[in-house]
């Protein structure tokens, strides 16, 4: 589906810009449906690339060419700041300015995630937060999880949420609860990750997309359900962070990712997600070091959150998995 300048207009023009790179007849149809709501004098398809005077002339029909001109601008003006799109070089002739988009620019779009790069992590927590869930003990514990959805039918959450909970139900941020009918593990129990079948799909929800790319330093948000005392029920706490390693478990056949958030219990099998609005990694637990009573540096006694990559999440939606039995772990 084609992008809307009245929805999104910075995505609209970026998405003209790759197709306008990339010939794709379909494609520029779909984009002249959602964009164009009357008569233009010529294609906007015709010249090197983008061009401000081209846009202005196909998004002002039916808006008013007044009206869409400072937004043009503006939009322009933003996407250059970001390098989403550059000047047309091989241009001869200096007086008309052509614009095209950079690789970054079509790699954002085609993926969905230029608005996450754009607008930054807050964009991420309320582009996302409505497909994270808390996942808590049927018998009224006060224990509680987190699970996101990356299927229509399917969320995401740490085995260990499942192997201490037993017997449990998922539940929106708002309180509904989605029923599911069984849980799919690794048949490693190192691998701290699980799947949970739904009954039916979660309608109206976004899958999160899942990404292994991941570097050192990268932007982080983690999104949870940690206990918080004296509030009137859980809410969803978002935490911000880097990845600070990569590295192997000398105590378990698994690769994790540390990063630099503080986190405590509940945020386990949540999403750590990237600033591009991927999932990174799933929320596993603390790592402490053991130490002596007679230590007095308190910092000794910090740990460093730890979260499981997503690779071992695709292997399970790859067929790899087997069904969770309560006691297993």
């Amino acid at each position: 589906m084609a992008i809307s300048f009245d929805t999104d207009p910075l995505g609209s023009i970026l998405e003209y810009g790759h197709l306008h790179k990339t010939k794709d007849a379909q494609g520029r149809q779909a984009w002249e449906t959602a964009n164009i709501n009357g008569m233009v004098g010529q294609s906007p398809w015709l010249g090197y690339c983008i061009h401000e005077h081209q846009l202005i002339e196909a998004l002002g029909a039916g808006r008013g060419h007044a009206r869409v001109q400072p937004d043009v601008r503006r939009v322009l003006t933003e996407l250059r700041t970001k390098h989403l799109i550059e000047p047309y070089t091989q241009d001869s002739n200096q007086a008309t300015e052509w614009l095209e988009i950079t690789a970054l620019g079509s790699e954002l779009v085609q993926t969905d995630s230029h608005r996450e790069y754009l607008h930054g992590m807050k964009y991420v927590v309320k582009r996302w937060r409505s497909s994270v869930f808390m996942i808590y003990p049927k018998n009224g514990e006060a224990n509680i999880g987190t699970g996101f959805l990356i299927r229509p039918d399917r969320v995401a959450t740490a085995r260990h949420i499942p192997d201490q909970l037993i017997d449990f139900e998922i539940a929106t941020e708002d309180g509904t609860v989605l029923p599911h009918r069984r849980v799919l593990v690794l048949p490693s129990k190192d691998i701290d990750v699980a799947v949970i079948e739904l009954a039916q799909p979660a309608n109206g929800m976004q899958p999160m997309r899942l990404t292994e790319e991941v570097g050192v330093l990268d932007d982080l948000v983690v999104m949870g359900y940690p206990p918080v005392a004296k509030t009137d029920g859980p809410y969803l706490l978002a935490n911000k962070g880097e990845i600070t390693a990569t590295v192997k478990r000398y105590d378990k056949n698994a690769a994790d990712l540390l990063m630099s958030s503080l986190l405590r219990g509940g945020y386990s099998g949540g999403p750590a997600v990237n600033h591009r609005g991927n999932v990174v990694g799933v929320m596993a637990e603390n790592l402490y070091r053991q130490i002596e009573e007679s230590n007095q540096d308190r910092n000794a006694a910090l740990g460093i959150a730890a979260a499981t990559r997503v690779c071992y999440l695709k292997d399970i939606l790859a067929g790899k998995g087997e069904e969770w039995q309560p006691g297993s772990k």
